[in-house]
This record gives structure tokens, sequence and C-alpha cells, in this order.
């Protein structure tokens, strides 16, 4: 959607040309009337080197939000299954400040100056702006864009070169790190361990094809607050990747049918295995995924909260969760008020986990 702009005379205008004036150091942004068909100017500084090497058309730019960010937190991207780097993410003040550390840095420069024109040519989550026109009409990209905006720029050459790219299958390992498709509540901070690289990885081909995990990582989380609600959300991936494992099994179990029609007793006793919950949540734990620190990060947190309820540990992660799950479905009443923030926490690394296994799952 072309940019627009709500002047202070309830005048429509249309973002229609955007060139750089190298003698002002500005952008001049032409826009055009929806009702009188005439056309207006503004201007936008740009305080940054304008290293005009790379051209428009070769990069995209996807938008992400994270309010608890500080000018600095601006990194290479890295996919990290092709190991090379497809591209930069920086908060957008960082597009109108020297005050941070890639203000000199030649290639954050051009894929600054490049995201610089497309956020004024040719976003599409940015609605109706009211920008009051003054006498030397100087606007700001935080007119069209919130503060807490930060610029995903991929290089589209390297992207195409990744089997069926497409940036909806990174919302979770984006999300994992502080980075949100959406506005909404942030729950998470921006992390990297002090690195100057994002690595970031696709979700598991054998789960891209799910929309709703693309609305998880996209929305659902982002926007809900209530911990049992979440707790719900991230529950409800897991039982897609169970149906999954069972589709699975049942396969494979069909195909042993056919070569083993002598033992139909014990074909019997690994159906009736299958079609337990719990033993498909034992076996996405531990078959299906690698060894993760989270699971145990998890079961620590579950079996604090099952003993808050009197109810015995569990020694292992899947029954642990399992547990949980059938504590906050059938019996979230029993739970005092003041242990709420355990469920938060439980989350907190069940979110972790969710991510891993997204990432992880193997078919």
């Amino acid at each position: 959607m072309v940019l627009q702009i709500k002047t202070s005379q309830e005048e429509d205008l249309f973002v229609a040309d955007v060139t750089y004036n190298p003698e002002q150091s500005c952008f001049i942004v032409k826009c055009i009337s929806n009702v009188k068909q005439h056309e207006v100017e503004f201007f936008l500084d740009y305080v940054l080197n304008p290293d005009q090497l790379y051209r428009l058309e070769d990069y995209t730019i996807h938008i992400f939000y994270n309010h608890n960010y500080i000018e600095n937190n601006i990194f290479q991207v890295c996919e990290s299954e092709i190991d090379k780097r497809i591209g930069w993410i920086f908060p957008m003040q960082a597009l109108v400040s020297i005050e941070h550390d890639y203000s000199d840095n030649i290639h954050f420069l051009r894929y600054a100056f490049v995201a610089f024109q497309k956020l004024l040519n040719d976003q599409s989550d940015c609605g109706i702006k009211k920008v009051p026109i003054t006498n030397e009409r100087t606007i700001s990209l935080f007119d069209f864009y919130p503060q807490d905006s930060f610029v995903l720029i991929t290089c589209n050459e390297i992207t195409e070169k990744i089997p069926d790219f497409n940036i909806e299958n990174y919302y979770a390992s984006l999300y994992s790190q502080g980075l949100h498709a959406t506005k909404g509540d942030y729950v998470r901070q921006i992390t990297n361990d002090g690195e100057k690289k994002l690595h970031v990885r696709s979700i598991s081909d054998h789960v891209k094809s799910e929309g709703f995990l693309t609305q998880l990582f996209k929305e659902l989380l982002n926007n809900e607050k209530h911990p049992l609600v979440r707790f719900y959300l991230l529950y409800q991936a897991i039982e897609l990747l169970i149906e999954k494992i069972f589709n699975r099994e049942i396969i494979d179990l069909i195909d042993e049918v056919s070569k083993q029609t002598n033992n139909l007793f014990k074909l019997k006793e690994k159906l009736g295995g299958l079609a337990n919950e719990k033993e498909r949540v034992g076996k996405l734990f531990n078959q299906y995924t690698s060894s993760l620190g989270s699971k145990e990060i998890v079961m620590n947190y579950c079996n604090e909260l099952l003993n808050l309820v009197g109810r015995e540990s569990k020694k292992n992660a899947p029954d642990a969760l399992y547990n949980v799950r059938n504590l906050l479905v059938h019996d979230y009443r029993s739970i005092p008020s003041v242990d709420h923030p355990l469920i938060e926490q439980i989350n907190e690394a069940f979110e972790t986990l969710v991510v891993e296994f997204l990432l992880e799952i193997t078919l």
C-alpha cells in the first residue's frame, strides 16, 4: 500500500515519488492529492552517509517490533542452515541517528540507505497518518511508523537461493530473540548474547504448511497476557506436532502390518499405545527431536507447580509437562492465585521449547 498523509485540512495525499537531494542531505517526498490533483512536497532529513551502491529492487524489507531496545541493537542477520548473511536488522531509530556503533559501517550504510527509501516507497503495514503541513513541510519516518519499529532488510540474491524462502517461516526464530511480527505486549527482550550477528532458522519443512504456527508467533502470543491462555496456545503447537507423529507412525505401522501378518497382537499393542496422548508427547520429546536444554528447565518449573498443589514430581520432562497440562485444563481452580506467577515462568521456558521443537522436528 502506498504511504498516505492526511493533512490538517483533511486532505488525503499519496506518496508518488521519492528522491534523494545530496545538496540538502534530505529525501524529497512528492505527494499527489486525491481531491485537488495537485502535488505537495515533503522533506525528510537523512543524517547518515548516503552510500548509494545498492539498488532498491534487489532488497526486501519487513517490519518487526519491540520497545525494549537500544539504538545499538543492530545485527547482521545470518541464516543458520546456509551459514550466510541474508541481510541486516536494526531499530528504525538507527536510520535517523548517528549515535550508534554502525554510523560509519559501510555495509550497514548501504543497507540503511535502501531501507530508508523503501520505507517511504512500498511498505504495506502502515495506516493513514495525520501529518499537519508546516511552512517547511518537514516530516519524519515516525510520522508513519511506530517508535518501536525494527527494519529487517534482506538481499533477494541470497534469499532466492533458499528453497521456498518465506519470512513467515522465521517468525518463531525471530520471536524467540525478541522480534515480533506485529505490535503487542512484548514479553521477550531482544537477546543475542552480545554478538554482532543474529542467527535465524526456518521452522522444519515438516510443519511449514501449518498456518496456525504463523498465526501463533505473529499475533496470538504477542497479544495474549493471561498465563493460562498462553499455556493453552503453546500446547496447541504440541498437539499439532503429536498429531503429525501419530500420522507418521500409523503409516509405519501399516507398512509393518503388511510385512508381519503373523504378529497382529503385538501390532495391536503398538496401535493402542500410539493412541495414548501421553505416549505421543513422550515420543516428541525423546524420539523426534534432539536433546534440548530447555526440556529440563520446563520439567523443573512444572514439577515445582505440581508440588505446590500437592502432586508428585515427575522424573522426565514429557510427563511433567503432560501432568501440568492436565492440571491447568481440568483443575486450574485448585492453584492458589499467589502461585500464578509460576505459570508465567513455565510459559517462558515452554515458549523456548516449542520454538526448538518447531526448528528441530524430523518426521
